[in-house]
């Protein structure tokens, strides 16, 4: 049977919508910015995960059943965090995993809509707690070096950049999708000419989540994507919170075959467009070493 695929939209970006290289998250000028929608298909993996890897393509479905997540509570994220070091040291051989970030989402896009569409001025701040639908990486290479330094102690930052290293995403749901999946690009199919940088700052910390320095002032370069027809987009369907996907955010190994940073987007699947339940999600950036690790 051939795979399923969806037909959709992704919401890519011009550089020209930030002519400064910089732009502030969190705010409705942020969030007011017009996207270039242009259409996609996007291939269902649901029945041949074990195709695709992290080094290849720069992402990797896996199934993780832990107890925690049947009944998922804010005040279990340290567990959480600490299972995720665990199984992301044991599913990739690293020698240290660190959580840099950890991000809960769980709010309607249609709520946003609507405020994006009131009257209220452009520096109105916004939970950034909806599915982030643009085409972007979380880093550059640039930002991944920034955030590597500004979320440890200099004299591990040091021990860190003798060996290889990554940053990876571990996003999961944490309860079953009901509408906002998460497309994934095969990171071979967009070259670098098609993703350009912003330095992007947040206006504050938000509660219930954890940002380091990087995400409380000084800010981080991301990469956004530029739509080009050869880009390859997959998602997993009927997700559940036992599904993970590790999203490759940098990889200091530039060796021309292996996967550095990989776009991604939620996206609009027309079967479930309607449906007014929030997607909830958590992801975490994880520092990845794999020589001489962090301590701590």
């Amino acid at each position: 049977m051939p795979p399923q695929t969806i037909k959709t939209s992704l919401d890519y970006l011009h550089s020209s919508a930030f002519p400064s290289g910089r732009a502030t998250a969190g705010t409705l000028e942020f969030c007011r910015i017009a996207p270039d929608r242009q259409p996609v298909e996007i291939e269902d993996v649901r029945e041949r995960t074990e195709e695709f890897s992290l080094d290849v393509h720069g992402f990797q479905f896996l199934r993780h059943e832990s107890p925690i997540f049947a009944s998922f509570r804010d005040e279990d994220l340290s567990t959480v965090h600490q299972e995720s070091v665990e199984f992301l040291q044991h599913s990739t051989g690293a020698t240290s995993v660190h959580i840099l970030t950890s991000l809960v989402r769980n709010q309607s896009h249609k709520e946003l809509s609507k405020r994006i569409d009131s009257s209220e001025p452009d520096s109105s701040l916004v939970p950034l707690k909806t599915p982030s639908r643009r085409v972007h990486a979380d880093q550059s290479e640039a930002g991944a070096y920034q955030m590597l330094k500004n979320s440890i102690a200099p004299d591990q930052v040091e021990r860190v950049l003798q060996g290889h290293w990554a940053i990876i995403n571990v996003w999961r749901p944490l309860k079953p999708v009901p509408c906002d999946p998460l497309a994934v690009a095969d990171a071979r199919s967009v070259p670098d000419e098609d993703l350009f940088p912003v330095h992007i700052q947040r206006p504050h910390k938000e509660p219930g989540n954890f940002y380091n320095t990087q995400s409380a002032g000084q800010g981080v370069e991301t990469l956004f994507g530029q739509y080009g027809p050869g880009h390859k987009w997959y998602y997993m369907s009927d997700m559940t919170q036992y599904d993970i996907i590790l999203i490759k955010a940098f990889d200091s190994k530039d060796d021309g075959k292996t996967a550095r940073r990989t776009p991604h987007a939620a996206f609009i699947d027309p079967h479930t467009s309607e449906l007014q339940a929030a997607r909830e999600s958590l992801e975490m950036r994880c520092l990845v070493c794999f020589g001489d690790g962090i301590s701590g």
